[in-house]
């Protein structure tokens, strides 16, 4: 345990973020770790309270706004979460940046160094870490996997998913109600998927054409997309015409499945939501701020402790 009298401080930012369960891990972090700390949720307005036909303008000027005045009143005793919708701006406004949040276009987490803003990405080695933890190694044997939603939750994991050694991932499918926006993710990160011999498409067709059996589902987009018939129709024909053998959705709840994780537990499957991602991610952004690792057994007790 480290003794330190100084009390650093920490936030997390996104749009309807009141209920984020991020100051309640760190707080965690602090026990186990005996650094002492505030870790507070900064909720700016949603894009609804913004009646405007500047919205996204407006969104990013009270982001920018509140970074920078986070920052001059913390100094280097501090540093920030990113959340929806603010990684890729969050991006956009930094200094210096790691190589994966240079790949992803997208920052998680924001440090300030001599008057200057780091940004890197944890939510990869976070999800990556998480699902390894979770699913059963398949030994000597690739793994499919299907990726439903294009925005930035899905591009935050791809590059983990890639290179995933533990779970050596052959082809990738992404599926999105807009596939315009599935194309553009899987031009943006086909030559990243080649180099790791990864095949990557939006085109799901392919999967019935080559008879490749899905192994794994996993969901990035918001809980309400499975709502939409078409998309869950879609989940629901992978399940029978595949041996499907686990589903991870990102998004998380306290007591109560999200629905993938709900249409996973009605076909028996084994499941996951992204409650131990988010302790991961969180554990990766309290290892560059403060310079210390957490012990797997700790983190591991944490989500123990969270899903209680």
């Amino acid at each position: 345990m480290i003794k330190n009298d100084i009390i650093k401080n920490f936030s997390v930012i996104g749009c309807n973020i009141q209920y984020s369960r991020s100051p309640e891990i760190h707080k965690l972090f602090s026990k186990i770790t005996g650094i002492k700390l505030d870790y507070d949720i900064i909720s700016l307005a949603t894009a609804q309270d913004i009646k405007s036909s500047n919205q996204d303008i407006i969104k990013n000027k009270l982001f920018e706004g509140a970074v920078f005045k986070f920052f001059k009143k913390n100094g280097s005793n501090s540093g920030l979460n990113i959340t929806v919708p603010f990684k890729m701006r969050a991006f956009k406004i930094c200094d210096h940046l790691s190589n994966d949040a240079k790949i992803l276009q997208a920052v998680n987490t924001l440090w300030s160094k001599n008057g200057k803003l780091y940004g890197d990405s944890t939510d990869g080695i976070g999800f990556i870490t998480d699902l390894n933890d979770r699913f059963i190694n398949l030994k000597n044997t690739k793994i499919n996997i299907v990726l439903f939603g294009a925005g930035g939750a899905a591009r935050s994991i791809l590059p983990s998913i890639f290179k995933n050694k533990l779970n050596p991932v052959d082809n990738v499918f992404i599926i999105n109600r807009d596939k315009n926006k599935a194309d553009l993710l899987v031009n943006e990160f086909k030559k990243l998927a080649e180099t790791n011999k990864v095949s990557l498409y939006s085109d799901i067709s392919v999967i019935k054409n080559k008879n490749i059996n899905i192994d794994i589902l996993i969901n990035s987009a918001t809980d309400k997309a499975l709502l939409d018939n078409n998309l869950k129709n879609i989940t629901i024909d992978l399940i029978d015409k595949n041996n499907i053998k686990f589903i991870y959705d990102l998004s998380y709840g306290t007591n109560i499945k999200t629905k993938f994780c709900e249409l996973a537990y009605d076909f028996n499957i084994e499941f996951s939501d992204g409650l131990g991602m988010l302790v991961y991610q969180a554990a990766e952004s309290f290892y560059i701020w403060n310079g210390v690792r957490i012990p797997k057994e700790d983190l591991l007790e944490v989500i123990r402790q969270l899903k209680l």
